[in-house]
């Protein structure tokens, strides 16, 4: 067939090209060969590509790594150069503050410009990374070692010059002889402090410890300065200043017995001496009795403190400066211008304390510059601190400075010896002072003010129970039954001089003063009350019972004695008394009606009887009934 034909050419057409087909597969092999050939030195050069991308990768992040090194190296150095500049000192701080002079203002100036300078870069705030560097710790330590050595040169100096100064001051003694004290010279200690306070202020920051110290020491001088000049003052102003001894016949509103001294005891024991040969008695037996009064009055000194000692002591006193009648005062105004003295001092020493000490709430940038207005301002009270423990503070260093409550107490007690009415006027200036200082920072100032009114008012309550044991001995003492009654002449006495004590005043004394007069126009009239019960129940115990004589010595007691208070107490229109002259007028009323009706009823007894019964009977019968009874008839009324 064509098929097989056409198979059979090819076949012979192949066998006749088999040489060139040998030739082309030598050539295919060999192309394959050169291929395999040039993909080997191209699977060699993607290796050396890769290797060289990742050479120039290494490079590119090496090149990237040197850029941020090099650019933090430059803001290390920038923030270290930073650093370096707030830690340097740009003046020679430690020089000055080792050498400087604190005497002169020049020196203290340029001690006040290096602690600044040096705390204010002791404060500057790092972050932990920073402050843990080694040259800020080094450099922390070296400045915080300068401060500290200051503190020390500044705490031991400060103390020094405040004893001197204080010392100083205490050889004046010409201060505590003045009838008022003022302290002559604490004006320039005041000023010389002053000079100090920026340094004060910045210790107080620095070193807490050395501040406490200056503090301390600071209380301890003025509080023996202050303790010596007080108490000098007050015994001047016992000795030389009060005049506490009022004579008796001054003191005619107390409502005391008169008593016979040891002295005029003695006087009239040595007089019966010289009269005993006329008397019969011996020599030796009214000495004896001279004797026994001595002995009673030296246990009397002994029993009031008076020792042998202290005669001598006053009488070395009397040979002292002599007083002056001019300014001589009584003890009500004496402890007032004790208070006024002293409360004016510690205005002065607590604000200069609150000043110098930085009690009060101060900013540490705040620069003080001396002027006399702040000098002045000293001498004005300061308001209440707010800040509890900054009024803590003052308080602490007020019962440090000034520890003369006592003696204030003692001189209180010395003046009180001869008339404790003195009292009343001392309640009125104890009220000014404690209207001066109650809104004021000075807090214990003011208890103590408190504690002295108490003690006052205390005093005279024990005055007024006193003189109502005086007068519950009227009871006893008075033996007439008639008359006008010592107390109730002594009472209006008593009611003038209370009166001129308050000064038209409200307030303590006032309260004191009123509540006295009721306890004791209560006791009066409980006494004439007693009295004349008394006398009732002497006279009704006695065989002839209760005649109408002393029912009317009664009435008349009574009568005398309630006209007599109501015109006196009346008259003096005084409003706290009022209630008791009304209360006597109703007693004299009531007295007087009595007194009339037993007068009347003695020459017309039987007729009045008789008006009384017919007045009885008008109670219970008709008018027309009561001639019916035979005792009320017109036969019985004639007889």
């Amino acid at each position: 067939s064509e098929l097989q034909a056409l198979e059979a050419a090819n076949v012979h057409e192949i066998i006749e090209g088999e040489e060139q087909a040998d030739r082309v597969i030598a050539d295919i092999d060999h192309t394959l060969h050169e291929l395999e050939t040039i993909d080997k030195w191209l699977l060699h050069y993607t290796t050396l590509l890769d290797k060289m991308g990742q050479d120039v990768h290494s490079v590119e992040v090496r090149n990237k790594a040197l850029q941020v090194t090099s650019t933090n190296q430059k803001l290390l150095l920038q923030e270290i150069d930073s650093i370096v500049s707030k830690m340097k000192l740009t003046e020679p701080v430690s020089q000055r503050l080792k050498y400087e002079s604190l005497d002169e203002p020049n020196g203290i100036k340029a001690c006040e410009r290096a602690v600044t300078v040096l705390m204010e870069i002791v404060k500057v705030k790092f972050d932990d990374t920073i402050a843990g560097i080694m040259l800020v710790k080094e450099r922390h330590g070296l400045y915080n070692s300068y401060a500290t050595d200051f503190a020390v040169r500044f705490t031991e100096f400060i103390t020094t010059l405040i004893r001197t100064l204080t010392e100083n001051l205490a050889k004046d003694k010409t201060r505590s002889q003045k009838l008022h004290l003022t302290m002559a010279g604490i004006e320039g200690v005041q000023t010389k402090l002053s000079n100090y306070r920026n340094l004060m202020n910045w210790i107080k920051s620095a070193d807490t410890r050395k501040h406490y110290d200056i503090k301390m020491n600071y209380m301890d001088a003025f509080s023996r300065f202050y303790k010596a000049e007080i108490r000098g003052y007050i015994e001047n102003l016992k000795h030389i200043h009060t005049n506490r001894k009022i004579s008796p016949e001054d003191q005619d509103y107390i409502f005391m017995t008169a008593q016979v001294t040891v002295t005029a005891a003695a006087t009239n024991a040595i007089s019966a001496v010289m009269g005993s040969k006329a008397t019969g008695i011996s020599t030796m037996t009214a000495f004896r009795g001279v004797a026994n009064i001595l002995r009673k009055k030296d246990e009397l000194l002994e029993e009031t403190g008076q020792t042998m000692l202290g005669l001598a002591r006053a009488a070395n006193l009397k040979t002292g400066p002599e007083k002056n009648s001019e300014e001589q005062v009584l003890p009500d105004e004496a402890m007032g211008i004790l208070l006024k003295s002293f409360i004016s001092i510690v205005i002065s020493e607590m604000n200069m304390a609150m000043d110098f000490l930085d009690l009060g709430k101060s900013s540490e940038d705040e620069y003080f510059e001396f002027s006399h207005d702040w000098l002045e301002s000293l001498s004005q009270p300061r308001e209440k601190l707010n800040d509890f423990r900054h009024q803590n503070r003052v308080n602490e260093v007020y019962d440090g400075i000034f520890s003369v409550y006592d003696d204030i107490c003692m001189f209180f007690e010395w003046t009180m010896k001869y008339d404790q009415t003195f009292t009343v006027g001392m309640m009125n200036h104890l009220e000014d002072c404690q209207k001066q200082i109650l809104p004021t920072a000075y807090q214990n100032l003011g208890l103590q003010m408190e504690m002295l009114m108490t003690k006052i008012v205390l005093n005279f309550e024990r005055f007024v129970d006193d003189q109502i044991k005086e007068i519950e001995e009227t009871k006893v003492t008075f033996k007439k039954r008639i008359g006008i009654l010592p107390c109730i002449r002594t009472f209006p006495k008593f009611v003038d001089h209370m009166e001129k004590c308050v000064d038209g005043r409200q307030g303590q004394a006032r309260s004191s003063v009123s509540s006295a007069y009721a306890r004791i126009v209560k006791c009066i009239f409980d006494t004439l009350e007693a009295l004349a019960k008394d006398h009732y129940e002497s006279a009704k115990d006695s065989s002839k019972g209760v005649d109408d004589k002393e029912s009317l010595n009664m009435h008349i007691l009574n009568i005398e004695n309630m006209h007599n208070f109501h015109a006196e107490i009346r008259a003096r229109k005084i409003a706290g008394l009022e209630q008791f002259v009304k209360a006597s007028k109703t007693l004299y009323d009531q007295n007087l009606d009595a007194y009339v009706k037993i007068v009347i009823r003695k020459p017309l007894g039987k007729i009045l009887e008789f008006f009384e019964g017919v007045d009885n009977l008008l109670k219970s019968l008709a008018p027309e009934e009561v001639s019916f009874h035979l005792q009320f008839s017109k036969l019985a009324l004639r007889d």
